[in-house]
């Protein structure tokens, strides 16, 4: 029969899974494919996995994921292009005016052009925000969730107590580059303001905790509206979701 001549659906997503989700494992790949009714083991999901990524028996598959490759790597110079561009500026702009607005009380100027140099160098560093949606953990069922946001990445943040000594079990975040001071997890929390569980009257709960009752509602608009809201901002971000139940930190 020889080799095919084209991809299918199920590779080209596949393919986009294992570049620009890497943390994702090659059995999440293969599942989110649509694999999973033909491999129903992990161990089969892996074994499948292992196999696309042979060039010698799918040498498309790999070709496609080299472009991809290298479409991401041209997508992420013409962003640092972009950011390094806007440092330029505001260094410049900032030798020129900063003092100025200083001795005149334009605080507020100051602060604003400092915050904006601040997004750019965490930017060029990598230090992105990741606003995440996390499910309480307790010995029963619970309908308790937080969204919340980290510096340091999702699965980097601190395995000891949290604000809630049950712990957390992470289930989806966004990571983006903040633009003109968007802030995602505020947003969020008015988005979700009806369901939160904070009672300033008595101080009950905090502003970041929400109650829901359907798992698999609250997860569909996390990353709908999340996406809505980046685009609405020009901010460049990605959604992450744990397939398998979550990620779990005590």
């Amino acid at each position: 029969m020889g080799l095919p001549k084209r991809l299918t659906e199920m590779q080209r997503q596949f393919a986009f899974n294992r570049v620009y989700h890497p943390e994702w494992t090659g059995a999440q790949c293969v599942r989110d494919a649509g694999y999973g009714s033909d491999f129903p083991s992990q161990k089969a999901l892996a074994v499948r996995a292992s196999e696309l990524q042979n060039p010698k028996r799918y040498p498309l598959v790999a070709q496609y994921m080299d472009e991809l490759r290298e479409q991401k790597i041209e997508g992420n110079k013409h962003v640092l292009a972009k950011h390094l561009e806007d440092l330029n500026y505001l260094i410049k702009n900032a030798k020129e005016h900063l003092n100025k607005d200083l001795e005149k009380g334009r605080y507020k100027r100051v602060i604003t052009t400092g915050k904006k140099i601040k997004e750019v160098f965490d930017h060029i560093y990598g230090n992105n925000l990741s606003v995440y949606l996390a499910e309480e953990t307790r010995p029963y069922k619970t309908t308790h969730y937080k969204i919340g946001k980290t510096n340091s990445g999702v699965e980097s943040r601190s395995t000891g107590r949290t604000d809630n000594p049950f712990g957390l079990n992470y289930i989806c975040y966004f990571e983006y580059i903040p633009e003109k001071g968007f802030n995602l997890e505020r947003t969020f929390h008015n988005f979700f303001k009806k369901f939160s569980t904070y009672n300033p009257k008595y101080s009950t709960s905090a502003s970041e905790w929400f109650s829901f009752n359907d798992r698999k509602i609250v997860i569909k608009y996390f990353k709908k509206m999340g996406l809505h809201f980046l685009q609405k901002n020009n901010c460049m971000g990605r959604y992450v979701e744990y397939k398998d139940g979550g990620f779990y930190k005590k």
